[in-house]
C-alpha cells in the first residue's frame, strides 16, 4: 500500500509559521476520500537541536532548556505570527452558568457501548479541546470505524469537518489534545483488535498525518486516559498515557503508563504503575513542575471497592505511595482528576458511588475530595450536591489548561431512578461548589460521559452525544444564537445599566450597572457627536452589581462643560446606553 509522505519533527515546528488554514483550504481538504489510518505510520529523524531541547526538558534544566529554545527560535523561517508568541491570560473567573442554544457538531450515530453504564463504566465517545486562540477541536467516533474530526474558529458557533479517517477496526473513546499553537493536534482511539490496542493520530497545519501505536501487545486494554505538560512547557510538551490493562478482574488487573518525548512520533516501552485490581485511570499535568495526578478504581479483593489517587513529581519517571480516598463495599465508577496551573498544590476528584448494589434501585451520589499538597492528602468525601432519588452520574471535571488557573468546572448527568430522563448539570468551585445549574439542554443526552471543555481562555463550555447515541452538540454559557441567554431569552437593557442619579446632574452623579456573566467591561461616557469623553471601566469583572460616581471635574481633567452626553455599558456581547444630562 502507498505510504503517506510525512514531517520529521523539525517541521512539525515549522508548521507554526505557516498561518491558520483558511476556510477555502478546509473544504478542499474536507472533500479528499477518507483516508485509511492503518497506512499512517512513521520513524522520523530528529533534528540535532531539537534532541537536545528535549534532553534539557528531560533533565528539568530550565536555564539550558530557553537558551535552546531561543537558538532553535532564530533558525525558523521569519513569518509574521511563528506560532509561538505569548498569549495574555486572564485570571480565572467564575460566571454565573448562562447555557445558550445547543450548536451541533456532528449529525448521526456514535459509537460507544450504551451497555457500560450499567456496570459502572462507560465508553467516552467524544472529546473537544481548545489552547490559546478561539480554535476548538472535537473528535467523534462512529459505527463505520471511522474518525472524525471537527473544527471552530469562530468559538464553537460553527464546525467544520476538517478530516476523516477510515480504520480496519471498531474505533472507541477518542481523545483529542492540540498543540499550543493551536496548529496541529493529536488524534487518540482505543480500538477493537489485539484486545484493544490504542493509537494516535497527529495531523499538522499541512494537512499531512502520521499515526503511531501507544499500546500494540496481546494486553486485553479497557479504558485509558491521556494528557500533556503542555501548560508549563508549552511547544515542547510531552505527552503521557495510563492505560487499565485486564489481567482477569478482581485483584489482578493493573495500570500501566507510557510517555512521549517527541510529540507523539514514539512512545516509551509501558511500565505498570499500579496492580491489585486497579484499573479506569484518569490522568492530568499540574503547573507544579512536573507534577502528574492520578486517579483511578481499586478492587484489591471481591466486595471491597477504593477510588486512590497518586502522584508523580519528575513527570511520570518515579511515583508516591497511592491515597485512598473513598472505600466502601459499594461500587464506585471510574473517577476523574483536575489539577491547578498556578502552583498552588491543588487537585480535585470526583466520583460517583451507589448507596446500595441493586439495580436499578441503586441510586448514585456525586462525591469529592481535595488537596492542598500536591496530592500528599486529600479532604474527606463529601458530597458535590445530593439530588435525593436521583441518579448522578458520569462526572466530567476540568480546569483551563494554561498558568495562573485554578477553578475547576463540573459537569455531569442527573438521572430519575431506574436512569430515566436525563440531563446535564453544571457547577464550578470556588470555597466550595456553587449551586448545580441545569444547562438547558436541547436535547436529552445519552448514557455517556459530557465532555467539559473551553471555548476560550477561562469560559466554560460542555459537548454531549445525543439521546440512543445519534448526533454530537456544543453548548457554552456564553452561547446563544445571538447575545442573549436561552434562559434569560431577553435581558433588558435598562437591567444592564440602571439610569444615572441624579439626572440631570451639577457635580456628580451615580451609576449603577449589573454583569451577568464574567468577562471583559467597558463603561464609557460619549459627547452628542459619538466621540469618547472619559473611560469609566475597562477591565475584566465578575458577574454582579456594581456602582460608580461620574465626577464632573475629577474624572476629565477640567469641568465636564453642560450639555447632553452618552453612557455606552457593554459585556461581552451585550450593550446598553444612556443619556445623561449635566447643567
Amino acid at each position: 500500500m502507498k505510504k503517506i509522505l510525512l514531517l520529521c519533527v523539525v517541521s512539525l515546528f515549522a508548521f507554526a509559521g505557516q498561518g491558520q488554514r483558511s476556510k477555502k483550504d478546509l473544504v478542499v481538504q474536507n472533500q479528499q476520500p477518507v483516508i485509511d489510518a492503518s497506512v499512517c505510520d512513521r520513524n522520523p529523524e530528529t533534528n540535532t537541536i531539537v534532541k537536545k531541547i528535549i534532553e534539557a526538558r528531560r533533565g528539568g534544566d530550565k536555564e539550558t532548556y530557553e537558551k535552546l529554545i531561543q537558538e532553535w527560535k532564530s533558525l525558523l523561517p521569519v513569518s509574521e505570527d511563528n506560532g509561538l508568541k505569548e498569549i495574555e491570560i486572564k485570571s480565572e473567573q467564575t460566571p454565573m452558568f448562562r447555557w445558550g442554544n445547543d450548536v451541533t457538531i456532528y449529525s448521526g450515530d456514535v459509537n460507544y457501548n450504551s451497555w457500560a453504564i450499567l456496570f459502572d463504566t462507560d465508553d467516552e465517545a467524544i472529546s473537544v479541546d481548545h489552547y490559546k486562540g478561539d480554535t476548538l477541536r472535537a473528535v467523534v467516533v462512529t459505527p463505520d470505524s471511522q474518525i472524525h474530526v471537527y473544527q471552530s474558529n469562530d468559538n464553537g458557533e460553527t464546525w467544520t469537518n476538517i478530516i476523516n479517517w477510515a480504520a480496519p477496526w471498531d474505533c472507541y473513546e477518542p481523545e483529542i489534545i492540540n498543540d499550543p499553537s493551536g496548529r496541529w493536534y493529536h488524534v487518540f482511539y482505543r480500538t477493537s483488535t489485539n484486545n484493544g490496542d490504542i493509537r494516535v493520530l497527529t495531523d499538522s497545519i499541512n494537512g499531512e498525518w502520521f499515526g503511531v501505536w501507544v499500546e500494540n501487545t496481546a494486553d486485553t486494554v479497557r479504558n485509558y486516559t491521556v494528557c500533556s505538560d503542555r501548560a508549563q512547557w508549552g511547544g515542547s510538551y510531552f505527552l503521557y498515557c495510563a492505560y487499565h490493562r485486564g489481567l482477569g478482574g478482581t485483584g489482578l488487573d493493573q495500570i500501566n503508563f507510557t510517555r512521549s518525548y517527541n510529540w507523539s512520533q514514539s512512545w516509551e516501552t509501558p511500565v505498570a504503575i499500579q496492580g491489585s485490581g486497579s484499573g479506569f485511570p484518569d490522568l492530568t499535568y499540574g503547573y507544579s513542575n512536573g507534577y502528574l495526578y492520578e486517579t483511578y478504581w481499586a478492587q484489591v479483593t471481591a466486595g471491597n471497592y477504593y477510588v486512590n489517587t497518586r502522584r508523580s513529581s519528575d513527570y511520570g519517571d518515579t511515583w508516591f505511595g497511592s491515597v485512598s480516598v473513598y472505600y466502601n463495599v459499594y461500587r464506585p465508577m471510574g473517577p476523574q482528576i483536575a489539577a491547578a496551573h498556578n502552583d498552588s498544590g491543588i487537585a480535585y476528584v470526583v466520583y460517583s458511588r451507589k448507596y446500595s448494589n441493586t439495580y436499578p434501585d441503586d441510586d448514585y451520589g456525586l462525591y469529592y475530595s481535595i488537596t492542598t499538597d500536591s496530592g500528599a492528602t486529600w479532604s474527606a468525601p463529601d458530597y458535590v450536591s445530593d439530588y435525593w432519588y436521583k441518579d448522578e452520574i458520569l462526572p466530567s471535571i476540568a480546569i483551563y489548561d494554561a498558568p495562573d488557573y485554578d477553578v475547576p468546572y463540573l459537569s455531569f448527568i442527573i438521572a430519575d431512578s431506574n436512569l430515566v430522563n436525563p440531563s446535564i448539570i453544571s457547577t464550578y468551585y470556588s470555597g466550595g461548589w456553587a449551586t448545580p445549574t441545569d444547562t438547558f439542554n436541547d436535547h436529552f443526552p445519552a448514557f455517556t460521559r459530557p465532555v467539559q471543555t473551553w471555548e476560550a481562555e477561562g469560559i466554560p463550555a460542555l459537548a454531549y452525544v445525543g439521546e440512543n447515541g445519534v448526533n454530537v452538540y456544543y453548548d457554552s454559557w456564553s452561547h446563544s444564537g445571538g447575545d442573549v441567554a436561552e434562559q434569560n431569552a431577553k435581558l433588558p437593557s435598562e437591567k444592564l445599566l440602571g439610569q444615572n442619579r441624579p439626572n440631570p446632574f451639577t457635580n456628580s452623579t451615580r451609576i449603577e450597572y449589573f454583569v451577568p456573566t464574567n468577562g471583559k467591561v467597558s463603561l464609557k461616557v460619549y459627547n452628542s457627536l459619538g466621540q469618547e469623553v472619559v473611560k469609566l471601566v475597562d477591565e475584566y469583572k465578575n458577574a454582579g452589581t456594581y456602582s460608580i460616581t461620574l465626577n464632573r471635574e475629577d474624572l476629565t481633567k477640567g469641568a465636564l462643560p453642560s450639555g447632553v452626553y452618552f453612557l455606552r455599558l457593554q459585556v461581552n456581547k451585550l450593550t446598553a446606553t444612556r443619556k445623561v444630562v449635566v447643567r
